[in-house]
């Protein structure tokens, strides 16, 4: 194992957007970590207290960058990118409390040459486990599903506790600011295009997620994905459907395969809203099975409304 001097350095980019609530859980292990690096938090232009919390947190250990207003989180995130001078870029959201050797595993990840990006290992944390979305959320696999060690499909690359070398960064270019809801695909797909096989999940850097949220706020963000970000999505990258297992949408660039025709053909509109009132009374694991079709339909729906509105 490398000495912590032989360690790529490591910039951690923050961006941060009304996040008062959970600051105080989260920023406090950022402070402790057992390595040094570079800390860049990026207040995106926050309306509640997240810019007087970040002032008196903070103190002089880390560097804050402002938004005068809120412009999003591939615009935050590249705010921190051209500020940074680290070999290896940590990107992390605001309501994530890493453990104390966070950084130095992803350091140590980053010394093999072969790899370009690292997914943490997320551990969930204040799960409603009454509620049948957060048990949604705790029977998904993702990056984990597929193991240390082994090439990681870029759909799994989440980018909310992942690191990036920043030679990587520099080539394919940071995040797309056209996107409000998805930058994280699109960036995802241009380094798994440009580095086969060169992403990575890692169980060592292990972090702790908070706000994670209700089923409702997740379905406006899926149907916004679907109208305004999807198409944007295909347009550029033709490819990316099928790669994303978002080959349900009805584009007529894409091709239909027997696969993607039954899933179009299942995703039938108009079944979001009464799946949405039975879902208290599907017993798990129906209730996932439930979510899933809910969550993949309300995508499908708003695709289809954006390209043929009626």
């Amino acid at each position: 194992m490398p000495s912590d001097r032989e360690l790529p350095s490591v910039s951690v980019i923050v961006p941060i957007y009304n996040a008062s609530g959970v600051l105080q859980t989260t920023l406090p292990s950022w402070l402790s970590q057992d390595t040094s690096a570079e800390w860049l938090l990026v207040d995106d232009g926050s309306s509640d207290d997240t810019a007087e919390l970040l002032s008196s947190m903070a103190g002089a250990t880390m560097q804050v960058l402002r938004h005068s207003r809120n412009r999003g989180r591939a615009a935050a995130r590249n705010t921190g990118i051209a500020a940074a001078t680290g070999e290896v870029l940590l990107f992390l959201d605001a309501d994530m409390r890493p453990e104390p050797d966070f950084v130095r595993q992803h350091a140590i990840a980053h010394s093999d040459p072969d790899v370009i990006g690292v997914v943490s290992n997320p551990i969930l944390e204040d799960l409603d486990l009454a509620n049948p979305y957060h048990r949604y959320l705790r029977s998904r696999r993702g990056a984990a599903g597929v193991g240390p060690g082994k090439p990681l499909p870029f759909r799994y690359f989440i980018i909310g506790y992942t690191s990036v070398k920043a030679a990587a960064v520099a080539a394919v270019g940071g995040f797309d600011e056209q996107f409000s809801y998805g930058e994280d695909l699109d960036f995802a797909y241009r380094l798994a295009q440009r580095y086969p096989d060169a992403l990575r999940f890692s169980d060592r850097p292990v972090v702790h997620h908070y706000d994670h949220g209700d089923l409702d706020g997740r379905l406006r963000k899926l149907r916004e994905f679907g109208r305004d970000n999807l198409p944007a999505l295909l347009a550029k990258h033709p490819g990316l459907a099928a790669a994303a297992k978002v080959d349900f949408v009805d584009s007529p660039s894409q091709p239909r395969s027997w696969e993607a025709s039954l899933k179009r053909w299942a995703l039938k509109p108009g079944l979001v809203a009464p799946l949405r009132r039975l879902l208290p009374y599907a017993p798990p694991p129906m209730s996932d099975v439930v979510i899933r079709y809910v969550l993949a339909a309300s995508i499908a729906e708003a695709f289809r409304n954006s390209v043929s509105p009626s």
